[in-house]
């Protein structure tokens, strides 16, 4: 999706929006380079800025999944810490279970069938409760449970 975002975004927003890419690995030398799972937020300030969080394991040989809730956290608190004014974290309707998407809405119940589905749950279980328990100036946070892409 970021991939997506990255081609797009200069075409449709350009300078009016600027944005600062991030990267955990190897990622272009514009982008600013973050370990989230290893270090604390070492980027500039955000004040009222917006941060999209796409980082996220995907099923895969030698992946934890696990790892989707420390990333987001990670994000969560750099916001905070830059100055953020919200905060946007990517799930997935895996989080649903099997089903037609016809009847899909936000408030439908949980079915969670994979470790995939079960790992992001987890994750927006455990922002939700990071945000509860913020005092004074924390992010507002939304939780985007995106489908396929394609």
């Amino acid at each position: 999706m970021g991939q997506v975002l990255r081609q797009i975004w200069p075409h449709e927003f350009g300078a009016s929006h600027p944005l600062i890419w991030q990267g955990r690995g190897d990622c272009p030398a514009d982008w600013f380079h973050w370990d989230m799972l290893a270090r604390p937020y070492p980027g500039p300030p955000l004040t009222q800025g917006v941060i999209l969080h796409l980082a996220g394991i995907t099923p895969g040989p030698g992946r934890d999944l696990a790892d989707n809730t420390p990333l987001a956290i990670a994000a969560c608190t750099a916001a905070m810490q830059a100055g953020a004014r919200h905060v946007f974290i990517t799930s997935s309707a895996a989080v649903y279970g099997p089903g037609t998407g016809a009847d899909l809405t936000e408030g439908a119940p949980l079915n969670r069938v994979n470790p995939y589905g079960h790992a992001k749950a987890a994750m927006e279980t455990a922002v939700l409760h990071w945000q509860a328990g913020q005092t004074g100036a924390a992010p507002a946070v939304t939780i985007l449970r995106i489908g396929n892409v394609l």
